[in-house]
């Protein structure tokens, strides 16, 4: 759970990770993105708060495996 608001800076950070995720050619799931872009452990508390917060489901409209809304 976020408790506080983050600062632009952090923002554009995680929209410079979705992006080099989205133009990667492989390895476009939610794990990838966790870990291999943002540095995090998968097994620790980063994977399963961005999976609820709805990180699987981007990761599938930014691959291309789900265009409707």
């Amino acid at each position: 759970m976020i408790v506080q608001r983050p600062t632009p800076a952090q923002i554009a950070w995680v929209f410079e990770k979705l992006l080099e995720h989205a133009h990667a050619k492989k390895r476009k799931s939610l794990r990838a993105l966790v870990c291999m872009r943002m540095g995090f452990d998968t097994d620790r508390w980063a994977y399963p708060l961005l999976q609820e917060a709805g990180g699987a489901e981007l990761c599938e409209i930014l691959s291309g495996k789900r265009t409707e809304d």
